[in-house]
């Protein structure tokens, strides 16, 4: 290796059964010797939110804390263990057609009846640990290298009309900046449940497994759309001397796993995980969102609760001399944002009726006082 690389570093693989003893063992050990250890694992199975909070709630400090995140992150669009699995039979193909009828249902009837409301959206971005290591061309780096913190932001997210949108002057610019350069997550609020179903369904979906979910099993379906019917675009904004409006884009061949409430047809959990033209300087482009009860205004809905995504993207140096300009790409880089959607709050116009007094015949009759929830 040239001396501008730097040694590769990779992470010793663990189930999560062999990650709950380590930290166990971990009790009263220092936050940055357990952040250590953590950052050296990388986890052959889904850790579950369930379990990551309970382990994050045990933690020394911030570092360790911020390591559990990422390896627990890294690991979402892997298959459960085992024991995350229930002894449930599997449905006949008229239940499979009863269960994605009543999410076919919640799509229709259910999320367009979603309140106007806003909520704050928390990101804390991770990228590699060892960005100059040379690695072969398919090597998932995600899942063998350990992550690196690389800063966090917050942003007020508005569901207003059934579109959603971010209150850009709320966030700083170097923090906008920032977020157009990794891979963004956007129309969780339902947009991006339409998509994905009404893609799904023209393409086929099929039955996967049950899983153990917080009041009992859910059934989890599996689903692939090739090019030719996807309604999923993918753009990356981080190429230097691109702006918006100029930016790579494609609609992609995407597949994935839709966990649903058989009872109820509420899409609990969904993972997109795309395969994209590498001419993009983009080569993966992976989702996976969570929702769960909210309470906005004195009522409970299903909304986004938490969110992970996964990219790996090069950037281009532009060298310019007098008149010549050469570009020279790096090698393909992982960043990870790990997300979770708080403080959700109705948003409407309330009108208060105020007397008048008797200063100008103007101001005789009553007023109506236009006045927002908006923070």
């Amino acid at each position: 290796m040239s001396g501008d690389r730097s040694e590769v570093v990779t992470a010793k693989p663990v189930t999560v059964e062999g990650l709950e003893k380590s930290l166990g063992a971990a009790h009263n050990k220092p936050d940055a010797e357990v952040a250590q250890q953590l950052s050296g694992l990388r986890l052959t199975e889904r850790l579950s939110s369930t379990r990551l909070f309970f382990w994050k709630a045990k933690l020394p400090g911030a570092k360790s804390s911020q390591a559990l995140v990422a390896l627990a992150d890294a690991s979402a669009f892997l298959d459960p263990p085992a024991a995350d699995l229930p002894a449930t039979e599997v449905p006949d193909i008229a239940e499979q057609r009863r269960i994605f009828g009543l999410t076919l249902d919640y799509l229709a009837k259910t999320i367009p009846k979603l309140p106007n409301f806003f909520a704050t959206r928390i990101t804390n971005r991770y990228d590699d640990s060892a960005p100059n290591a040379e690695r072969a061309v398919d090597a998932d780096v995600s899942s063998s290298r350990p992550w690196r913190a690389t800063g966090s932001y917050s942003a007020t997210v508005f569901y207003r009309e059934g579109k959603e949108v971010v209150d850009s002057e709320a966030v700083k610019a170097r923090q906008l900046e920032e977020e157009e350069k990794s891979l963004v997550t956007k129309g969780v609020f339902g947009p991006i449940l339409s998509t994905v179903i009404g893609d799904a369904s023209r393409s086929g979906m099929t039955w996967s497994h049950w899983e153990q979910g917080v009041a009992g099993p859910v059934a989890v379906f599996r689903y692939a759309v090739p090019r030719a019917e996807s309604h999923y675009e993918v753009a990356y904004l981080g190429l230097p001397g691109k702006d918006k409006s100029d930016a790579p884009h494609q609609y992609s061949s995407y597949h994935g796993e839709i966990v649903i409430d058989p009872a109820t047809g509420a899409i609990l959990r969904l993972t997109l995980e795309t395969a994209v033209d590498p001419s993009l300087s983009i080569v993966r482009g992976d989702i996976m969102v969570e929702y769960g009860p909210v309470e906005i205004g004195g009522r409970s809905y299903i909304c986004p609760v938490r969110s992970v995504s996964i990219s790996e993207v090069r950037t281009v140096t532009v060298l310019r001399k007098v008149d010549l300009s050469v570009k020279r790409f790096s090698a393909y880089r992982p960043m990870l944002n790990d997300v979770v959607f708080k403080d959700y709050h109705i948003f409407s116009t309330e009108m208060r009726l105020l007397p008048a007094d008797d200063s100008t015949p103007e101001e005789k009759s009553p007023l109506l006082a236009p006045h927002s929830s908006q923070p």
